[in-house]
């Protein structure tokens, strides 16, 4: 377990970096100084050892302006897909990263179809999956980006009232399993089978209420009313992978990075003090987040 929360860990570094020194120049990469740090038992930070250094900058000068790029994974040759969430298009590039191809559009089933804030991208299985979150769907592309299918919104009779998918991260596994998580799908990832077709939803985020809490719901709560509690018991996932073992990763605000199985049990084994997160003391001043180091 240790391993792989340093390996999510250093992927969720990587793209940090990406993301954000895309508006920095070449000659600015000196003057970058990093430090680590750990936190105590006491929830006290500690500056330990930078654990990554800045070794260049990528400036996707060939892909012209990139704006809320959301999220971008990379093959085992080195290809990248880029997901230009801004400017509603998906950018393939080559291990050199030279743009080879930009989709903005594509035909599906004969009729022309467009992304609206595709904010997750997966390369897997010769294929490329796009989460279209605004269109609610995903689309698959071959592995040169030209149009396969469309997976649409899951279909269930046990859907609670008011469900909207908006899928933004996307997982699949070696079979061909699709897994997706989004804004507001407190049921957790949600699973189709290599059809395109709903299964299920598996491994969400689950909350304890308190006494009172629980003796409301139980005592007076109409229906209603324990549906609409179970939405602030319930916590949505901001992010997905399956690791080298078919082990869900996800991460999410407050429940930090978590290890389901295939039955949806989470399995993670922590030995620390306190949850698998960022950073456990920060302040909002003047909308800028800063460590608490006392």
């Amino acid at each position: 377990m240790q391993l792989i929360v340093k390996r999510f860990v250093r992927i969720f570094l990587v793209l940090s970096l990406i993301f954000a020194v895309l508006s920095l120049s070449a000659s600015s990469v000196a003057a970058v100084n990093l430090e680590g740090y750990t936190y105590a038992s006491y929830g006290v930070a500690i500056k330990t050892p930078a654990p990554f250094s800045l070794s260049g900058i990528i400036e996707f000068e060939s892909a012209g302006g990139i704006e809320n790029a959301q999220d971008f994974d990379i093959d085992e040759n080195g290809k990248m897909v880029l997901a230009d969430t801004g400017n509603n298009r998906v950018l393939i590039f080559g291990a050199d990263y030279e743009l080879k191809k930009e989709i903005k559009d594509f035909a599906a089933d004969g009729k022309a179809e467009t992304f609206h804030s595709p904010q997750g991208v997966c390369i897997a299985n010769r294929s490329i999956y796009v989460a279209d979150t605004l269109n609610e769907r995903v689309v698959v592309f071959d592995e040169d980006g030209n149009f396969e299918r469309i997976i649409g919104a899951p279909k269930s009779d046990t859907l609670r009232d008011g469900f909207i998918y908006r899928p933004s991260r996307i997982a699949v596994n070696s079979a061909g399993y699709v897994y997706t998580v989004g804004t507001g799908m407190i049921e957790g990832i949600a699973e189709f089978n290599t059809s395109g077709e709903f299964v299920r939803f598996s491994a969400c985020n689950e909350s304890t209420p308190d006494l009172l809490e629980y003796f409301w719901t139980r005592t007076f709560a109409t229906d209603k009313q324990k549906s609409i509690s179970a939405l602030f018991l319930s916590e949505e996932f901001n992010s997905l992978a399956i690791d080298e073992e078919g082990y869900f990763i996800t991460v999410s605000t407050t429940a930090g990075i978590k290890r389901f199985n295939t039955k949806g049990i989470d399995i993670t084994k922590t030995t620390g003090d306190f949850l698998i997160v960022g950073d456990y003391k920060t302040a909002d001043t003047q909308n800028a987040v800063k460590l608490q180091d006392k």
